[in-house]
């Protein structure tokens, strides 16, 4: 068989391949569905159906000059220029792997053990216990439950899928100074686009919905309306919640779960738990859907741990300024040396790898994240050289000797090799995984 699995898409936020379980509430945008799973590809139900479309129109032409400009000089001053176009063509790393997968959500495997049907790796199958006829769970492929644990992970594609593609440019000019040295200076550029990444969908909303004003009054040890609006009627272990004696803030503060994100600012872990725990209610999200939060007031996809679209999320450029000066051979020494200053951005990738999870802060604004990369290096000093020694037949020293001799000391060479860089840039890692800007 040869099956793929996506997420349905919608019309909602223009990112197709997952879907939104409730209506129009804190995510800010039009919600539908919840999110379903569907099989494409040869052999499945929708064979007719593509994991992302063909990508034929990747066009790539490449063009360059020469020209030795007239002043200064004949010949003495070149003038270079170029601009080329590519696109990759490499395999689809981690996309294949991860949608093979795709971590295991209801009705995408199914085996039978000692317990009857199951939907986790597992022996396939106990003679000794089998009962016919095999009961199902639940139908196939139906949604994952909003109020289940919330710890399937999804990985989705974007159907309008296409291949990166880079543009190189290059500008050099080049003057003879001597009739053995020459000075060149240039400017090299690449830009990247459409770069194949995988963006964690279900990132936490703390800035838009009032959580972000409300977890900071509650930590200069006040109490805010909408923890006593979420968790009214719970008892999280001072009582039943009720906004006057007993208030959401002060309960937070206390209980053992929540505390320490309290007290260590870990606003995003405050509502990720928030979000998925089962605590009180028996129910994942009850803490806060009980008194008629809407589902999606924190994550996008709320029934699942985390979202995964892969799709062209990135692009990266790199400038670059290139002073070289070169001495061609010539008394028996020639050298080069060159200096190079660059400057290379793009998103915040992990591990810097192609199709690799973008470490996005808010997935609706990824521009914010466009950093120095960390291969960047801003100066970058090389030069090398070889000097012929002066010994042997027509040299300086020696040049009378026995033959023997001038075989044993002609044309031994010196060299040497410099290179100095800068290194790459500083990365600060917080104790916290909550990161706001305040301006």
């Amino acid at each position: 068989m040869s099956y793929w699995f996506f997420g349905v898409p919608y019309e909602g936020n223009g990112l197709a391949g997952t879907t939104i379980g409730g209506d129009k509430g804190a995510c800010g945008i039009s919600c539908g569905s919840l999110t379903t799973i569907q099989f494409v590809g040869k052999n499945s139900p929708n064979a007719g159906t593509q994991l992302w479309k063909d990508d034929w129109n990747n066009f790539a032409p490449s063009i360059g000059l020469s020209w030795s400009l007239p002043w200064f000089g004949k010949d003495k001053t070149v003038l270079r220029a170029g601009v080329g176009w590519n696109y990759v063509g490499n395999n689809l790393i981690g996309v294949n792997t991860n949608l093979e997968n795709i971590g295991n959500p209801p009705g995408v495997f199914e085996g039978s053990a000692g317990a009857g049907i199951i939907y986790t790796q597992a022996p396939y199958l106990s003679l000794m216990n089998l009962t016919l006829p095999i009961a199902h769970q639940f139908a196939p492929l139906r949604p994952v439950p909003l109020d289940g644990a919330r710890s399937d992970a999804l990985h989705v594609a974007m159907p309008n899928r296409v291949s990166p593609y880079t543009q190189n440019f290059n500008v050099e000019l080049q003057r003879e100074l001597s009739r053995n040295l020459t000075l060149s200076v240039s400017y090299v550029g690449t830009k990247s686009t459409k770069l194949w990444n995988g963006e964690p969908f279900n990132a936490v909303s703390i800035l838009n919905n009032g959580f972000l004003d409300a977890v900071n009054t509650t930590r200069a040890g006040g109490d805010a309306k909408l923890f006593d609006d979420m968790l009214r009627g719970l008892n999280l272990g001072s009582g039943a919640v009720n906004g006057t004696t007993v208030t959401g803030s002060a309960s937070l503060r206390t209980n053992t779960n929540t505390r320490a994100f309290i007290a260590n600012g870990n606003i995003g872990q405050l509502a990720d738990f928030l979000n998925r725990s089962t605590s009180i209610t028996g129910k994942g999200g009850g803490l806060y859907t009980t008194n008629g939060f809407p589902q999606n007031f924190f994550v996008v996809n709320p029934q699942f741990n985390t979202v995964t679209l892969h799709g062209n999320l990135s692009n990266s450029t790199y400038h670059s300024m290139l002073v070289q000066i070169t001495k061609r051979l010539a008394h028996g020494f020639t050298s080069q040396g060159s200096y190079t200053w660059s400057r290379t951005l793009g998103a915040d990738v992990t591990n810097g790898a192609e199709d690799q999870v973008l470490n996005s802060r808010d997935p609706r604004n990824r521009a914010a994240d466009k950093t120095l990369v960390t291969y960047h290096r801003t100066h970058n000093l090389t030069a090398n050289g070889t000097y012929e020694l002066p010994f042997g037949p027509g040299r300086m020293f020696l040049a009378n000797a026995p033959t023997l001799i001038h075989r044993i000391v002609e044309r031994w060479q010196i060299g040497g090799l410099f290179s100095w860089s800068s290194g790459p840039p500083l990365t600060i890692t917080a104790p916290v995984s909550t990161i706001w800007q305040t301006s």
